[in-house]
């Protein structure tokens, strides 16, 4: 990911690698933006600091329980 601006309060997606802070000045971000597209920023060998995309699927579930419409979920483990 991209972040186009001078200074981001994700600072840990930066800092594992999952983001790139890369300003605002028009050349560097179209630079940027090819580097990523040519493949030449591979993915962070560090998991997801913002979890495994998979909240709201879980948070229905959840919800279809308390509401009895469905079985208990598993309990999640990070």
């Amino acid at each position: 990911m991209l972040v186009l601006r001078e200074v981001t309060e994700r600072k840990e997606a930066v800092g594992s690698g999952w983001a790139k802070l890369v300003g605002t000045d028009p050349e560097l971000t179209v630079g940027s933006a090819k580097s990523v597209l040519g493949g030449d920023w591979g993915r962070p060998d560090t998991a997801n600091p913002f979890g495994d995309g998979k909240a709201a699927e879980r948070g229905a579930q959840a919800v279809a329980w308390l509401l009895g419409h469905a079985d208990r979920p598993a309990d999640f483990t990070a």
